[in-house]
């Protein structure tokens, strides 16, 4: 599946409140170049209003999310369906049988 068919997919799931958009997990251990192309990927296939949202909110120079983002966390950002962008910390998920 084509990343833009793939982000309109979750574009059109949350206009309905479903889902959410994963831009990309961010670690300090990674130069800053690698970090972005996950961010540039979905932001290539966001409409205009889109990209505007998502810079207001994570490149305005005060507010440095994206470099400060911890190893165990990932940046979940959905104009729809959610007005600020929020954090999750990953957990290992422990399979019973």
């Amino acid at each position: 599946m084509k990343a833009k068919n793939l982000v309109y997919c979750i574009n059109e799931l949350g206009k309905r409140g479903v889902g959410f958009l994963l831009i990309t997990q961010y670690s300090t251990s990674i130069p800053a170049e690698i970090r972005n192309v996950g961010t540039y990927f979905i932001m290539s296939a966001m409409s205009e209003t889109e990209i505007q949202r998502f810079k207001e909110i994570t490149l305005h120079p005060s507010s440095k999310l994206i470099t400060r983002l911890p190893k165990a966390m990932s940046y979940i950002f959905s104009p729809y369906w959610y007005p600020e962008p929020f954090f999750v910390k990953h957990r290992k998920v422990e399979l019973r049988t």
